[in-house]
């Protein structure tokens, strides 16, 4: 009889994303400060739109004001993706209402659960948060806006 285990496994992740631009590439750690500090310097190496860091557990995960904060390991599901949007820097803010509205619509699709945001970047179920959409811009050496 095989066991199923509770931790990430990058395979798994990636079963059933063929084609998409998300998830093309999947590193999942053990611990990291932040998921967010890996993707960047994955960015320095060229890697491609819609790579993904999971982290079973974050010790320095960054959200709004700077403020920070550390994951219980094995409890949660703590990543970040590359993004390369066709935004300038000037545009970029929109971008988290509109990855907050996606995540909060795709977990009231999945579950059934009714999902609400409180502006710009929480997602709350029953009155408890359940996500963060933290986004991070730069403008790349070749001009474009690239998101993680």
């Amino acid at each position: 009889m095989s066991e199923v285990s509770d931790r990430l496994a990058a395979t798994e992740l990636r079963a059933g994303l063929e084609g998409l631009r998300i998830g093309n590439e999947i590193v999942v750690v053990e611990e990291t400060e932040s998921t967010n500090d890996l993707v960047w310097k994955a960015v320095e190496r060229g890697v491609p739109e819609g790579f993904v860091v999971f982290a079973e557990r974050q010790t320095k995960g960054r959200g709004q004001y700077g403020r920070q904060w550390e994951s219980a390991p094995y409890l949660g599901l703590w990543f970040s993706i590359l993004l390369r949007p066709a935004l300038t820097l000037a545009q970029s803010p929109k971008l988290t209402v509109q990855l907050a509205e996606a995540v909060a619509a795709t977990i009231a699709d999945e579950t059934g659960c009714a999902a609400t945001i409180k502006w710009p970047n929480d997602i709350y179920v029953s009155g408890r948060k359940v996500a963060g959409v933290l986004v991070e811009g730069r403008t790349a050496s070749d001009g474009s806006y690239v998101a993680v």
